[in-house]
């Protein structure tokens, strides 16, 4: 399934506009590190998996957008729509899935505090290519 982002939560990884390619998964293969779709006070949310906890045997996650600082949103399994695959950027489908992709979304988890707080510095750099 598709979903467009919207939105500058995600960014510089996902940029408004963008289509994810999201496949259903469970809360047992769900990472920190992956990019999950959803529900959220009534609204499709797009973030990423910080932090993935167990309390008297109910797992849930905590996400949060790489480009926020705000604290994480607790999401709950059943609240979960699907599991990030894929991104579409205008004609190039980009896909991610093995190893690799978790090595590369551990990277991002962590780097994501540094791209928050000098995103604005980033998008300025951005914007000159």
């Amino acid at each position: 399934m598709f979903f467009r982002a919207s939105g500058q939560s995600m960014w510089p990884f996902i940029r408004d506009g963008h289509r994810l390619i999201v496949r259903p998964a469970t809360g047992r293969e769900i990472k920190p590190g992956d990019i999950i779709v959803y529900r959220f006070c009534g609204a499709l949310v797009c973030h990423r998996v910080v932090k993935k906890r167990v309390l008297s045997g109910e797992v849930y996650f905590l996400a949060r957008g790489d480009g926020t600082a705000g604290a994480p949103e607790k999401v709950y399994p059943a609240m979960v729509v699907g599991l990030v695959c894929g991104i579409v950027r205008g004609r190039r489908s980009v896909r991610w899935q093995g190893p690799v992709s978790g090595m590369f979304n551990g990277v991002i988890l962590a780097a994501a505090p540094l791209i928050c707080r000098f995103s604005g510095i980033i998008s300025r750099l951005l914007r000159k290519k």
